[in-house]
Order: C-alpha cells, then sequence, then structure tokens
C-alpha cells in the first residue's frame, strides 16, 4: 500500500489505542483533516474517510451497516502501518548544528555535522566532527524541541 491508496478509502477503528496510531500514521503520510490541521483529535469516533484531496472526516459510530453503505475503498490499520513514509532529504555542510541518532526508539542528540559517509557507509551515512557516524539527521534549527527526545520530525 502506498499513500496514493489512501485515496477515497474509509476506516473502521474499533479501539482508541487503534484511533490514535491510524492518525499518528496518517498525518506523517501527508494527510490532513479537512480542516487544514494534523493534530490528534475525534478520538472516540470510530469511523473516518479519507478524500482524493487526502483530507480526513470522521462520523461519530453511526453504524456498520452506514458505513458499508459508503462507496469509498475500505482499507485496514495494519496496512495503513505498512506505508513507508517519505523521507525528508537534508543538505548539510559541514559545521552545521544537527540532531544525530541511530534507532527511531534513541533521543536527539545535537551536533556538528562534518560530512555524509554514504559511500563508505549506507547505513550510517551521517558523520559528526567527533568522527562518530549515525543513520539519522535532521537540521537542529527549527528542530530544538526535540533534542533529547525521541519524538519524530
Amino acid at each position: 500500500m502506498t499513500v496514493e491508496d489512501l485515496k477515497n478509502t474509509k476506516i473502521y477503528l474499533s479501539e482508541e489505542a487503534e484511533r490514535f496510531k491510524f492518525q499518528d500514521k496518517v498525518f506523517k503520510l501527508g494527510v490532513k483533516w479537512k480542516d487544514g490541521t494534523v493534530e490528534t483529535k475525534h478520538i472516540k469516533n470510530c469511523f473516518y474517510f479519507i478524500n482524493n484531496d487526502l483530507q480526513m472526516t470522521m462520523d461519530e459510530c453511526s453504524g456498520v451497516h452506514w458505513f458499508l453503505s459508503k462507496r469509498n475503498k475500505q482499507i485496514f490499520l495494519d496496512d495503513v502501518l505498512e506505508i513507508e513514509e517519505p523521507k525528508k532529504e537534508y543538505e548539510f555542510k559541514p559545521l552545521d548544528k544537527v540532531l544525530v541518532r541511530d534507532n527511531t526508539s534513541d533521543k536527539w542528540l545535537p551536533r556538528l555535522y562534518s560530512w555524509n559517509s554514504h559511500e563508505a557507509n549506507e547505513s550510517y551515512p551521517y558523520e559528526i566532527t567527533s568522527g562518530d557516524l549515525y543513520k539519522y539527521c535532521i537540521p537542529y534549527e527549527g528542530n530544538e524541541h526535540l533534542a533529547g527526545t525521541s519524538e519524530m520530525p
């Protein structure tokens, strides 16, 4: 499944935990609420719809028969969670302030960028001035609030 496959879809999520996971994932994939926001809300609702413009709406659980009567293609949470998130490409120069980490569960560490060692090490392409290599690297500027956390940018 790809982001394009989310267009004109519907999903039923019976548990609140699933609704949090779903919203978190689709927002990372570029889906927005119809009002343009990307904040987690409407957690009490179990039916969600995504239109052709990747805008999401919800319904307050009007009933399964009503949900099934909608012509949108039905999708499932496991399929949505497997969609690969688009990677942001950043251009760094030596001595740029950056945040780095090796795993998505690690905390972001403020460092100074040295160079891209992609040719030497594909898995850990970002080298900092101390010579350490990292898998993930984002600009410090604009992401200061992420330092010391494991949150996604």
